[in-house]
Formats: C-alpha cells, sequence, structure tokens
C-alpha cells in the first residue's frame, strides 16, 4: 500500500513539475516573442526616423530651431528666462511665417504617412513654445491656452533652453567631460519627456508607443545638434 502512495505521489509531483516547466516555457516564449517585437518596432522605427531626417521639411524644421540656438540669451531677464523675448519684431514675424511653412510641410508629411497626426501635433508645439517664448508671449496672451497648464510649458521650455546651454558649453570645452555630457543628456531627456506629456493632455491626442519613441528621438536629435 505505501509502495502505491508512494508511486501515485511520485507521479503527481513528476506531473506538477512537468506543469511547472511548461509554464515556465510558455511565459519564456512570450517574453522572447515580446522581446522580438520589440526589436522589429524599434528597427522599423529607426528606419522612418531616418527617413524622415532626409525629407526637406526635416531640414526645414533644423534651419528654424537653429536660428532660435542662434539668439543671445538676456541674463537681465532671468525672471521670465534668459530668452524672453529676445527677439526684435521683424526677426519674430520672419520666424512665425517660417513656422506657419513648416505646419504645412508637417501636414504633408502626415498626408504622406511619414507621420502621425499625434507626432505632427507634438513637433509644431514644441517649435511654437520655444517660439513664444523667444518672442516674450506671455502665458496669458496666448492663443488657444489654459493658462496654468501653459504656465507648466513654459518652465519646463526654458528648463530645456538652460540645458541646451549646459550642453553647448560642454561641447564648447577643450577638454571632454564625458559624465557631464552624459548627465545633460538624460536630463533633455527626461525634459522631452516631461513635455511630450503635456501636449498630449489639453489635446486629448493618444500617442502610441511608437509615434511617442519617434517624436521623442526627433526632438532630442534637435536638442543634440544645438
Amino acid at each position: 500500500m505505501r509502495s502505491e502512495n508512494y508511486i501515485t505521489c511520485t507521479m503527481r509531483l513528476a506531473g506538477c513539475m512537468l506543469s511547472a516547466a511548461l509554464v515556465i516555457c510558455s511565459f519564456e516564449s512570450a517574453a522572447q516573442a515580446y522581446a522580438r517585437s520589440q526589436e522589429s518596432s524599434a528597427a522599423q522605427q529607426s528606419t522612418i526616423t531616418a527617413s524622415l531626417r532626409n525629407t526637406a521639411q526635416w531640414r526645414q524644421i533644423q534651419a528654424f530651431w537653429s536660428k532660435l540656438n542662434s539668439c543671445r540669451s538676456r541674463p537681465d531677464r532671468c525672471t521670465m528666462g534668459e530668452y524672453f523675448a529676445v527677439l526684435d519684431v521683424k526677426k519674430r514675424s520672419q520666424l512665425y511665417q517660417e513656422l506657419n511653412q513648416i505646419v504645412i510641410g508637417l501636414r504633408r508629411l502626415q498626408r504622406d504617412r511619414k507621420i502621425s497626426s499625434s507626432t505632427k501635433e507634438v513637433l509644431q508645439n514644441v517649435l511654437r513654445d520655444r517660439l513664444d517664448y523667444f518672442s516674450g508671449v506671455k502665458p496669458e496672451d496666448a492663443a488657444s491656452q489654459e493658462v496654468p497648464l501653459y504656465i507648466t510649458r513654459r518652465q519646463h521650455i526654458i528648463d530645456l533652453e538652460r540645458n541646451i546651454d549646459t550642453l553647448q558649453k560642454l561641447h564648447q570645452t577643450k577638454k571632454t567631460n564625458a559624465s557631464a555630457i552624459q548627465k545633460t543628456l538624460d536630463a533633455i531627456q527626461t525634459r522631452v519627456n516631461i513635455l511630450i506629456a503635456f501636449y498630449r493632455l489639453p489635446q486629448g491626442m493618444s500617442l502610441n508607443a511608437s509615434d511617442e519613441h519617434m517624436v521623442r528621438a526627433l526632438i532630442v536629435q534637435l536638442v543634440e545638434n544645438s
């Protein structure tokens, strides 16, 4: 009897161990499949992003970004940010006209299915927020904006500009400080992530993981190449 019970228990234990092994294998297979899909998605997104960077519209965005970068800061205006209202009337008008052309170009890219509507919205909002800041637009004067949310976004734009300044200074130093550069790049990445979240809230946009990865990579590239 004891021998039969022992055999029965052994068979049950073996069955449990087999079931556990099958579950583990199932989890491992699922994890591997997910990892493969993520790698495939990242590779596909990288290809799309590279394709976008070869367009005339992207070169136009880079030129616009560089023009803002070339502006000199005004330390005496630190309460509103060092770059608040640094553009004269003529330059401000010219850059808003250029931004309008960029928006038209982004719509064309969306129509050609090179970017999503959400990616288009985030990119043009980042560009507009930078230009509004450099032009001296006050949050309470911004068109169609929720003032408290706009004020918070403005602060993140100010902080992003300071990150850009820090990165430029680090690149200009004779002795390369890899640790400081990486720290600044990490701060920029965090700042961009926060801005993306703020741009999604008021307009109810739905950025999927692929779009979010793409717009983050594009903005970070603009900043890194500053």
